[in-house]
């Protein structure tokens, strides 16, 4: 009789573990809208927070790049 219960709620536990694996109304990373470019400058804005923060740039680089990315989002638009 243990065993029995035991297989039923490890069954049950699996199936809830994993559907979410198969769902397929929900998209696995939000789209931007906007042209190829927009989306380049919006990866490249998002590098740059990587970068800053694992140490690669200091906060004057860091200010210059975001101020140059952003600027040539804006000038997209």
């Amino acid at each position: 009789m243990d065993v029995a219960l035991f297989s039923v709620a490890l069954i049950v536990l699996a199936a809830f573990v994993a559907a979410p694996l198969y769902r397929r109304d929900a998209p696995a990373e939000p789209q931007r809208a906007g042209t190829a470019r927009e989306q380049a400058l919006h990866g490249a804005l998002d590098d740059l927070e990587v970068d800053r923060a694992s140490g690669l740039l200091d906060a004057g680089s860091y200010a210059a790049e975001k101020a140059a990315l952003q600027a040539r989002l804006s000038a997209a638009d």
